[in-house]
């Protein structure tokens, strides 16, 4: 690593203080040395960069009421899609700790793709729907190396093994430990996923705007999914909660089937795909008795959870 700047390098190595009494520029760069002028490129590139988040919030469409707060959230959700494959990570950070020695300090620096379907919804709310066509394009790539099933997260480029190990020599947020890096979570069966997939590619395949350039897409997805669905339905699953040591019969997982096969019925009557509405009726129905199978009657509720 390299680090250029106009300020004297032995400052970086004294401990005697020295008055800043104007701006200092500093580049921290890697492999080849940084030769350009330091000063002019650092403010062109921060005249840029301001520019470009000033142009992308203009173009959203936000009304009056807290337009504050719905920028600046609005700014974080985008700044969490890696740009050059469109993937949505769940956070910037790893092992902040639920509660303070808690344990429960996970690496999130990842796709999950339950996340990226309210990410997404978000965006799209606000007029931007270039991010659903970039993720659009990271499921596509991720539907190429298809290996029976979808897992709950993936890497960035679409890695698929993403191996948890500790980093012990490290203290985290305030002390608390352990440091992970990776997430076992990707190895658990979560079926929420093809139901969050569908749904969050449906605005792509249902919106006229994009309709004429995505049939194609449309009904290959779509059919990708739902067959998913239809070989998970009847399985028990880790859930939402990510329980590393049992399965069981999840009412969540059933109720995110409901709405992809709900969500495909949508596209195929949108398209007259007649052979995918009949697939997305059955499954609708199936997992509506999965659902009803969820109520207590004694307590007059929908549990979580029931055993298989």
């Amino acid at each position: 690593m390299r680090l250029a700047t106009d300020m004297p390098i032995n400052h970086f190595f004294d401990d005697i203080p020295h008055v800043l009494d104007r701006p200092i520029y500093l580049i921290l760069t890697f492999g080849s040395p940084f030769e350009a002028p330091i000063e002019r490129t650092c403010e062109d590139f921060l005249r840029r960069t301001t520019l470009y988040w000033q142009k992308w919030v203009k173009n959203a469409s936000i009304p009056s009421f807290y337009q504050k707060q719905v920028i600046r959230s609005a700014l974080a959700l985008k700044l969490h899609q890696f740009e050059d494959t469109g993937a949505i990570i769940a956070a910037s950070t790893t092992s902040l700790p639920e509660f303070p020695g808690s344990g429960r300090n996970w690496d999130y620096r990842f796709c999950w793709l339950r996340d990226s379907y309210y990410v997404l919804t978000a965006l799209s709310h606000i007029g931007h729907f270039e991010e659903m066509e970039k993720y659009a394009s990271y499921i596509a790539n991720i539907t190429q190396t298809d290996t029976g099933r979808l897992q709950p997260l993936y890497g960035i480029l679409g890695t698929t093994r993403l191996e948890e190990r500790l980093l012990d020599h490290l203290q985290g947020y305030l002390g608390n430990k352990p440091i992970r890096v990776g997430n076992q979570a990707y190895e658990h069966i979560q079926n929420d996923v093809y139901g969050q997939a569908l749904i969050a590619l449906l605005p792509l395949f249902t919106d006229y705007r994009f309709k004429y350039q995505n049939q194609k897409m449309a009904k290959e997805w779509t059919n990708f999914i739902l067959t998913k669905i239809e070989n998970t339905i009847d399985e028990t699953d880790a859930g939402i909660w990510e329980f590393r040591n049992f399965h069981q019969r999840h009412c969540y997982s059933n109720l995110f089937q409901w709405a992809g096969a709900t969500a495909a019925l949508k596209i195929a009557r949108q398209y007259g795909f007649e052979e995918i509405e009949n697939k997305a009726l059955a499954l609708q129905k199936k997992a509506s008795f999965y659902i009803d199978s969820c109520y207590d009657e004694k307590r007059g509720v929908f549990t979580n959870a029931t055993d298989s």
